[in-house]
């Protein structure tokens, strides 16, 4: 049976009793152009509405379905009359009351005579799949407009905002999750009834407790007043329903957002939209609250600046190290010469144990290696459990003096201050220094070192952090560059053997065969240039891609990118245009990092507009050497601008959902053109109109400036 929509009508309209329609997946109905009658109706229109054959013939189908047009219906119908074919997107509704997407395609059936008699519609449910696209844009626009600031006062309030429109209730309240307290950071109410900021409610709240010990979900009513602590139930709104979630970052709850109003309980879409917007903000309101305690940090620090201007300037110089092995070297040898001590240990607290990361000996004696382990002493205990610093006299386990007893030329060390490394009450390290001369820690000495400790734990931690997300990126880099090496072995075998089958080495294939095996050599050819986008991007992040280098003139590689492009251009309908400069332009460029800079901005214009396209390449001269590709797409959103550059961001998937891609391109393309000393930007664009995307070079003169790596 044919697949073209103007033939496959005339097979319906003159099909064989047997019904071949029926066995079509796809739901086929035809109707009369003069009565607008359905007088076929497959077995395919029958599963996906519920109106059975002899139920649905005679009927109108666009009352029968009653079918959302995005244009007036007789303006589609005087299409199909004129061209003998439409298609586009319908909303229709199922016998049980469902609301479905559909794709429709639409052709005219004719009479012997060649005269137009009815319209052939098929139809192929697409609900879940724009469901699911619609939800991936719903979280990533929660995202956004929650990522885009890191105070807390913004983010909260857009949080309620978009909480209380999707879920339409009257009440929305954010919380902060502190021990065994819940701290209001934010509330909003139609009638002015918000609760306080700061206020607190114990967790033990039967609803409240069960969200964060699930933690899921919960649906619950009116709050019992006796389960609420004196003066506070006079603030909680008198609500009929309320949901209540946890905010969890990892797997602990950060947070609670509860929502509720008076009548009418949430229904599962309003439920299941809070819940996507709780999981955006878990992470928005982590980053906030961490923004918010440097910040309340940095003005404690600036109110004590003149009392302790030593330390601040001892912070400052740590602040330059990012490296953590350097950073605890140098805090370690401010800490002690700030305190006259003789030794020093930075550590962590794992599992009841310190655990050494760096120690210094300014007499050279013994000191434990990286990653030691010992038993937790009383001082450190103290300075722990109290968060302060604990001076200690003799003890065994000092500073993590030598085992055993003391060989000749070790010296006894007898003062010991231990002072906790803590940010916002978490301890993330022990920071010792010990004298060996019978003189104790200055009441100043404690001063300023824990000072400089409150300002070195910050550091330290996001030292630490910073050293685990590189070991993280490197890890994934390594991963992502295995994987597509891996993938390239069976990928060759596949293409190897389609192109036996293609050229006949495996015999000559069926008639039948030619599209299957043309589409699947397509998307063998997709998953190539994948595989390959995959591991260059792995190799740019690992710095293995350097440039050559080459003086180039731009006319020639514009050209022969916009040369490569119309292969592809005149199977889509679409125009390439290239405009060269009057003379030759050089550069300094890579050949094949700047084709594949070319071939991406060129494919990407061609993707992102609606038929036919149209793409001019234009060369231009000047002290920035520079190639611009313009087109007539869709155009970026100027919040999206810089997004488009970062890896795995594709550019409205819902608006063209058959583009596949892994959202690499424009992320290698610029890091590209970066290490060769130039850059891709967006030079204009506007939604709706087009884009223009500029590739700036360095001239020829430039040869001995280092690139920027970006």
């Amino acid at each position: 049976m044919t697949t073209d929509p103007e033939e496959f009508s005339q097979e319906i309209h003159h099909a064989s009793p047997e019904r071949p329609v029926d066995v079509i997946y796809d739901a086929v109905f035809r109707f009369e152009l003069e009565t607008g009658q359905i007088t076929e109706w497959n077995a395919g229109a029958e599963e996906l509405y519920g109106w059975r054959r002899q139920d649905a013939l005679g009927r109108q189908p666009h009352e029968l379905l009653k079918t959302m047009h995005d244009r007036p219906r007789d303006d589609i119908v005087a299409e199909v009359i004129e061209r003998g074919r439409w298609s586009g997107t319908l909303v229709q509704t199922t016998r049980s009351g469902d609301r479905l997407i559909v794709d429709a395609r639409w052709a005219l059936t004719r009479d012997a005579d060649g005269s137009p008699t009815g319209v052939l519609e098929v139809n192929r449910d697409q609900t879940r799949l724009r469901a699911a696209l619609a939800d991936l844009e719903f979280a990533n626009q929660v995202m956004s407009q929650l990522n885009s600031s890191l105070e807390p006062a913004e983010v909260l309030d857009r949080l309620l905002t978009i909480v209380v429109a999707a879920s339409q209730a009257t009440h929305a309240t954010a919380a902060r999750v502190e021990g065994e307290d819940a701290i209001v950071e934010a509330s909003f109410d139609v009638d002015g009834e918000k609760l306080p900021t700061g206020m607190r409610w114990r967790l033990s709240l039967p609803d409240v407790l069960r969200a964060v010990r699930s933690p899921r979900t919960v649906a619950s009513g009116r709050i019992d007043p006796r389960r609420l602590a004196d003066g506070t139930e006079e603030r909680i709104p008198d609500l009929g329903y309320r949901l209540t979630v946890p905010l969890v970052m990892g797997e602990r709850v950060i947070g609670l957002l509860s929502v509720g109003r008076s009548s009418l309980p949430f229904t599962p879409e309003q439920q299941k939209a809070v819940e996507r917007i709780a999981a955006s903000a878990a992470m928005a309101l982590h980053n906030a609250w961490l923004y918010r305690e440097s910040v309340e940090q940095r003005e404690a620090a600036r109110r004590n600046q003149e009392r302790l201007g030593l330390a601040i300037q001892v912070a400052g110089d740590l602040a330059t190290e990012p490296d953590l092995e350097h950073l605890t070297k140098k805090l370690l040898d401010r800490a002690i010469d700030l305190t006259g001590a003789d030794r020093g240990s930075i550590s962590r607290i794992q599992a009841g144990e310190i655990v050494v990361e760096h120690c210094i000996d300014r007499l050279g004696d013994w000191i434990p290696a990286p990653g030691d382990r010992f038993p937790m002493f009383r001082a450190a205990q103290d300075a722990i459990r109290g968060r302060r610093p604990v001076e200690s006299d003799a003890e065994p386990t000092w500073s993590f003096a030598r085992p055993g007893p003391l060989t000749e030329g070790a010296t006894r060390l007898r003062h010991l201050l231990a002072v906790p490394l803590v940010v916002t009450d978490e301890v993330v390290g022990l920071l010792n220094v010990v004298k060996r001369r019978d003189e104790r820690f200055t009441q100043e000495q404690v001063d300023s070192l824990q000072q400089v400790a409150a300002v070195a734990a910050l550091l330290l931690r996001s030292a630490r952090l910073l050293d685990d997300a590189r070991r993280a990126e490197a890890a994934k880099s390594e991963f992502i560059n295995l994987a597509g090496h891996e993938l390239r072995t069976p990928l060759t075998v596949l293409k190897g053997y389609m192109s036996m089958l293609v050229e006949g080495g495996l015999g000559s294939p069926p008639e039948t065969w030619q599209e299957p095996l043309a589409i699947l050599g397509r998307k063998l050819g997709d998953l190539d240039r994948l595989i390959e986008s995959v591991i260059a991007a792995a190799r740019a992040d690992s710095l293995q891609l350097l440039p050559s280098k080459l003086e180039l003139d731009l006319n020639a590689q514009a050209g022969a990118a916009a040369e490569r492009a119309r292969a592809r251009a005149e199977i889509d309908g679409a125009i390439v245009v290239f405009q060269p400069a009057n003379s030759p332009v050089l550069a300094l460029a890579d050949p094949e990092h700047l084709a594949r800079i070319l071939d991406t901005l060129i494919n990407n214009s061609l993707d992102y507009s609606q038929p036919p396209a149209s793409v001019t390449v234009e060369v231009h001269a000047g002290s920035q050497p520079a190639i611009l590709v313009r087109d007539r797409g869709v155009g970026i959103p100027e919040a999206a601008r810089e997004a488009v550059f970062e890896r795995f961001v594709r550019l409205m998937p819902e608006a063209f959902p058959a583009k596949t891609g892994t959202g690499l391109g424009l992320y290698l393309s610029r890091r590209l053109a970066r290490s060769m000393g130039g850059d891709v930007e967006i030079q204009e664009s506007e939604v709706g109109k087009g884009t223009v995307m500029r590739v700036r070079l360095s001239p020829p003169e430039a040869a001995g400036e280092p690139a920027d790596e970006g």
